[in-house]
């Protein structure tokens, strides 16, 4: 006789907490993650009327300053080194 689905132990499917290598792009790069923002109000103003096109595309040009300012920050070169989480 087998038990109800209620009483059956749940499968082993458990995934480790991420170590420091292992962390999403966005965490080791926020620059990069930035400059694909900038491409979100860019591709925007293709698609509405003229008077919001400026707009749009004065978000887009800030996003993009604001993801070399970033970068620069970081170092485009520097050596990353592994943090503990403190």
């Amino acid at each position: 006789m087998s038990l109800p689905i209620a009483e059956q132990a749940p499968a082993a499917s458990h995934t480790p907490a991420p170590t420091a290598p292992e962390r999403r792009w966005y965490h080791r790069e926020p620059w990069l993650a930035v400059e694909l923002l900038a491409f979100v109000p860019l591709l925007a103003a293709l698609a509405v009327p003229r008077r919001f096109q400026l707009a749009l595309i004065g978000i887009g040009a800030l996003l993009v300053a604001l993801g070399l300012v970033l970068l620069w920050r970081q170092g485009p070169f520097a050596a990353r080194r592994p943090t503990d989480g403190r």
